[in-house]
């Protein structure tokens, strides 16, 4: 189950990576975060649990180095996530120097030809005990690599965790989606916690009895870290729009200014206007086309949310591209919509079916008044009006 999964994540990180590219680079980390832990997986499924040669060859020992990372990556993306944070300073460095270390000592076992690996491997699947007498390092042996990768995660899972901690502590009044952003975060470091924990016990059982007893004896915790791990997966695809981070808070803006538009000009500015930041563009446009095709404000409970989670965007970046791109707010944007979509009802034969209330209804309007009063606003005329002047 465990092999299953690795791959299924990997499939994930890419897509994360591939999608999440340009709208937040944070997804980055979250992305390697991924694709290391399932490299272990993967690793870990070849060298104890099957007998394959060739594949125990390539997967002992050669990503070792780059797996004292994933508590550096876990640790950036929470940070990234909570702070809005997508680039490194230097000062991040200093989290890179464990793998730098491990890969320096793993230069001479790089170097060597991949027949004496087929050996290792051959003597590794008869005993697994002497993987103790195998250099794996110059600067220590395959129990000691184990036991230093989980600690290390396990420092930077507490960091993680006290940053969650704190930033909930000092923002009480959250968001529906800055509450989504804290509990999947807390789901992936608890996540992580368990897993790394069950794993720091099979080293240390490891360092007093058989290396080959305590796989043996390890298989309920294997079992245990593929449910862990799939929750982690599933809670991410169930709730995309926590890849983008709690949005910053924005200054409070002016009122705009009441004007009769029809929904055409708006359209009609919004696509002469130049503009020169090309994310701005195609984020607009990807809005433009999912009101047009997919119609959401028809939905009573449509909200900018409901336009990040669809594209997969922030509604940071949402209410820039509409603001600037569109030039318009979000709420005078839904409402000539919504209005215009009355309109055509009110012009084509469903009217003879239709009460003003359930039109007023069928375009997205909670109530009558706010019907009527959104309508008087975009057109100059009630609903009843209009209709008596055609």
């Amino acid at each position: 189950m465990l092999l299953y999964l690795s791959l299924f994540t990997i499939l994930l990180a890419i897509v994360l990576l591939i999608y999440n590219k340009k709208s937040n680079s944070n997804a980055l980390f979250l992305a390697l975060f991924f694709i290391l832990c399932s490299l272990f997986g993967i690793a870990h499924y070849f060298v104890f649990q099957t007998q394959d040669l060739f594949w125990t060859a390539v997967f002992f020992n050669h990503f070792v180095p780059f797996m004292f990372l994933t508590g550096p990556f876990m640790y950036l993306y929470v940070r990234g996530t909570l702070n809005k944070t997508r680039k490194l300073k230097i000062k991040d460095s200093w989290h890179f120097i464990p793998a730098i270390l491990s890969f320096i000592g793993t230069i001479p076992y790089y170097c060597t030809p991949f027949d004496t690996k087929i050996t290792i491997a051959k003597r590794l699947i008869t005993d697994f005990n002497s993987i103790r007498d195998i250099d794996v390092n110059l600067l220590y042996d395959a129990g000691e690599s184990f036991v230093l990768r989980s600690v290390l995660c396990l420092i930077y899972v507490f960091f993680s965790g006290y940053r969650v901690i704190l930033y909930y502590k000092n923002n009480r009044n959250l968001s529906q989606h800055q509450l989504l952003v804290v509990r999947w975060l807390t789901i992936l470091l608890s996540a992580t916690l368990i897993i790394t924990s069950l794993f720091l016990m099979l080293a240390f059982e490891a360092s007093f009895v058989k290396i080959s007893e305590t796989i043996t004896n390890g298989y309920a915790i294997y079992f245990a870290t593929g449910v862990l791990y799939f929750i982690m997966t599933i809670a991410l695809l169930q709730f995309p729009s926590v890849l983008y981070g709690i949005p910053k808070k924005e200054p409070k803006k002016h009122k705009l200014k009441k004007h009769k538009k029809s929904l055409k000009a708006i359209q009609i500015e919004a696509e002469s206007k130049s503009t020169t930041n090309e994310e701005l563009v195609e984020i607009s446009s990807k809005i433009e086309h999912f009101l047009t095709t997919e119609k959401p404000f028809l939905d009573p409970q449509f909200s900018v949310f409901s336009i990040a989670v669809a594209l997969g965007v922030s509604e940071t970046q949402v209410n820039h591209a509409i603001k600037n791109g569109m030039q318009t707010s979000f709420v005078k944007l839904r409402t000539e919509l919504r209005v215009a979509h009355a309109i055509n009802l009110l012009q084509s034969i469903t009217k003879e079916h239709l009460t003003i209330e359930a039109i007023g209804a069928q375009s997205g309007f909670k109530t009558r008044s706010n019907f009527y009063m959104a309508f008087k606003e975009i057109t100059g005329q009630t609903p009843t009006e209009y209709i008596h002047q055609e």
